[in-house]
């Protein structure tokens, strides 16, 4: 139930970007209405939703890592780039949940987040903390099998594998575009990844499923990437 409620207000509300932390935030019912939320919005409306089926849910202001360090002394809204929930778990721990994070897996930490400072606010009071440090695998894989032809071509069979913020990253780029616009991208990069080849299908695999790793497979053709002489074949690094 909580998964469903932090995906519903990650993904239904658009996200309206801000990097500082005002003390106010709109009222539920203009959210609700609008479909619009910027970081403290988010955080509210999750807030809202969880508390309203029984659920603790608490906020924190984070100081996210691009942002710098959090200083004790200096007590400003002005140090804090955006907002999060937090859902206190039996063993004392916290779920901490972020809902401006487009495409994040359900209690992904990310970059931003990791050992931050933060101001933790309870019904009995605050404190400063630093955030869990993230330890989720963020990567990028390719595997290619390159098949020769006798024009001195090769087909090319790849797929490019993307996990943690690599995921996000590309999800952020391709599930709102349209499919052309999608097609458009993955020729772009290839253009710049191995010039003059070609681009002759692709398929998504996992693309709105945000908890499972994202792939993508192409079928590509590429010029000067087999070279042969006598009983030697040459294949180029692609």
């Amino acid at each position: 139930r909580i998964k469903a409620v932090f995906h519903h207000v990650q993904e239904d509300f658009r996200y309206v970007p801000y990097d500082d932390v005002y003390g106010r935030a709109s009222s539920i019912a203009s959210m609700l209405k609008e479909k619009t939320a910027d970081n403290e919005d988010k955080a509210v409306l999750l807030i809202a939703a969880l508390r309203s089926m029984g659920v603790q849910a608490n906020l924190a202001l984070v100081i996210g890592k691009h942002k710098g360090k959090l200083y004790p002394t200096y007590p400003s809204l002005s140090q804090f780039s955006h907002v999060i929930a937090a859902v206190p778990q039996p063993d004392g721990s916290a779920l901490w949940l972020d809902p401006t994070v487009a495409y994040a897996p359900f209690g992904f930490v990310p970059w931003q987040d990791s050992e931050a400072g933060a101001l933790y606010i309870t019904d009995e009071g605050s404190v400063l903390i630093n955030l869990p440090r993230k330890d989720e695998t963020s990567a990028t894989r390719y595997q290619v099998t390159v098949k020769p032809r006798p024009d001195g071509k090769a087909d090319l069979d790849v797929v490019a594998e993307y996990e943690g913020e690599d995921a996000i990253e590309m999800r952020q780029e391709l599930v709102p575009a349209a499919e052309s616009a999608r097609t458009s991208y993955l020729q772009e990069w290839l253009r710049e990844a191995r010039p003059g080849a070609a681009l002759r299908a692709h398929e998504f695999e996992n693309l709105e499923a945000i908890d499972k790793p994202l792939r993508i497979k192409m079928v590509i053709e590429a010029p000067d990437l087999v070279t042969k002489a006598d009983e030697l074949m040459l294949v180029r690094g692609c």
